[in-house]
C-alpha cells in the first residue's frame, strides 16, 4: 500500500484514467465490429455511414491517448476510399 500523499494521488488518478480508457477502447472495438459486420454484408449504405464515425472515433481515441498514434491505422478496418 502507498504511503506518500503524492503516490496515493497518483493511484487514484491512474483508476480513473484506467477507467475512462477502458470505457473508450471498448467503444471503438464495438464500433469497429459494426463496421466490419456491414462491409461483410455488402451493406454498402451502413458502411459508408459508419466509416466516417469509426475514423472519428479512432482519432478522438488518439487524441485522448487511449490508443498509441501508430497504432490507429491498424485499428481502422477499412480506409475511406476502399468502399466504391
Amino acid at each position: 500500500m502507498v504511503r506518500h500523499n503524492s503516490a496515493v494521488r497518483q493511484r487514484r488518478r491512474s483508476i480513473r484514467r484506467n477507467a475512462i480508457n477502458r470505457q473508450n477502447k471498448s467503444a471503438l472495438r464495438t464500433q469497429v465490429k459494426k463496421l466490419r459486420e456491414a462491409i461483410q454484408q455488402s451493406d454498402k449504405e451502413t458502411a459508408q455511414k459508419l466509416v466516417s464515425s469509426t475514423v472519428s472515433l479512432i482519432d478522438k481515441s488518439v487524441k485522448k491517448g487511449a490508443i498509441h498514434r501508430i497504432r490507429a491505422p491498424a485499428s481502422s478496418p477499412v480506409s475511406p476510399g476502399r468502399l466504391d
